[in-house]
């Protein structure tokens, strides 16, 4: 199956799982993405109820509230709905059929993404263990194909040098016109880190990559999610792959490729901005703590590009706290829950009573599967941390919830 298609006013980019509706990104839920894919992937034939259900939940039977729920959700997010069912159509009494036509403008090798800005400070639900199950359990042909292709493509490239700048970044080939307008202009993507340091510090490869990521996205400019980056450039890509990688999804974009290293009792992290046309400015900061480091870096790169660090960044108060969130928040986008949760357990009582490790602790509950404990901690959070002190992190207790509670069906 080709990796993207339109129908209507829309493009779906199967590899990188992504909509976008007039020009402007949709966000999905796993599942969700899931029925309009595996619906367009047999668009050939009706699809049975209990054949949608299999494949997306991985389970032989889920409530009719909860598939219809989520069918409602597609047909929204596609600008279809339940009575004109222009193309989603329910066959009465079996299942649906993909009924848009739909026509393949993608190659494999050229796909798209939306500009999506990073939400500051809490990893996303989609980390592997919240997909659904049927996607952990058997990828379907065509995302296997996908991965196929990505790595080869990460394979054929040049070394990864630590603290080097190498030129422009390389180029993925001859694309289609169609393909190409799909993708997002002038997005920043973050790299992971290069980390020259102990064992112990391999978190920060990819919690440095987000704590940047976060800062710029908080200052307005458009970041490419990192949970996006750490799909397209896996642990031991060399740096030109991972260049090629990013470039290939992006048109004209701007890439920042971090690097950390220990001097003494101090740490030195750096930063290069590399532009569309290949031409590279660096940035450095040092100091005794990586995070202090990494925010002086974050402020440098925003004076680059012409933006003012937002005063609430400012303010690095609670530096233990925020080393701690970022090691939880590296761990889980490495998927990597268990060594999350050992994270928590071994702080001190104080740390893990706050607002936003309990949050953290009862995300990675859903990762590892005890949606049960999880929920109920999410909404015990949710009491005590309301709406009116603290909105965005009362939203996430919300959203962390629904994504339990849906697991448990």
């Amino acid at each position: 199956m080709a990796q993207v298609v339109k129908f209507g006013g829309c493009t779906i980019n199967f590899s990188l799982r992504t909509l976008l509706r007039d020009g402007e990104a949709v966000s999905l839920a796993p599942l969700v993405f899931d029925c309009i894919a595996y619906l367009i992937q047999h668009r050939d034939r009706a699809v049975g109820r209990d054949e949608l259900v299999a494949a997306v939940w991985g389970k032989v039977s889920v409530s009719d509230a909860a598939l219809g729920k989520t069918i409602l959700t597609a047909r929204r997010a596609i600008g279809d709905d339940g009575e004109n069912q222009r193309y989603l159509r329910t066959v009465p009494r079996f299942g649906y059929r993909w009924t848009a036509q739909t026509q393949v403008v993608g190659a494999p090798d050229a796909p798209a993404v939306e500009a999506a800005v990073v939400v500051p400070g809490v990893a996303d639900e989609t980390i592997e263990a919240a997909r659904p199950v049927a996607e952990r359990r058997a990828r379907p042909r065509w995302i296997v194909f996908a991965g196929a292709t990505a790595l080869a493509l990460l394979a054929a490239s040049a070394y990864f040098a630590p603290w080097r700048h190498s030129g422009p970044a390389l180029e993925t080939g001859a694309e289609t016109a169609a393909a190409a307008a799909d993708r997002p202009v002038g997005v920043i993507a973050v790299l992971p880190a290069e980390v020259v340091a102990s064992s112990d510090d391999a978190w920060l490869r990819l919690g440095l990559m987000d704590i940047l990521a976060t800062r710029l996205a908080t200052a307005g400019l458009a970041v490419l999610p990192s949970d996006n980056v750490v799909r397209l450039v896996p642990a031991g890509t060399r740096r030109e792959a991972a260049l090629a990688s990013v470039r290939g999804v992006t048109e004209r974009s701007r890439l920042i490729v971090p690097a950390v290293r220990r001097s003494g009792s101090d740490w030195i992290v750096r930063a290069e901005l590399i532009d569309a046309a290949g031409q590279t400015r660096i940035v450095e900061a040092q100091a005794d703590n990586v995070i202090t480091a990494a925010g002086t870096v974050s402020d440098r790169l925003l004076e680059l590009l012409a933006r003012r660090a937002p005063a609430v960044l400012a303010d690095a108060a609670h530096l233990s706290e925020a080393e701690l969130l970022q090691r939880i928040d590296a761990a889980r986008l490495a998927r990597q829950p268990a060594q999350a949760r050992a994270l928590i357990d071994a702080a001190t009582p104080s740390l893990q009573q706050m607002a936003q490790v309990r949050l953290r602790r009862a995300q990675i509950d859903v990762d590892l599967g005890d949606s049960e404990a999880a929920q109920k901690q999410l909404a015990q959070l949710a009491a005590d941390v309301s709406a009116e002190a603290d909105p965005l992190l009362h939203a996430f207790a919300q959203r962390s919830r629904c994504v339990a509670l849906a697991r448990l069906g």
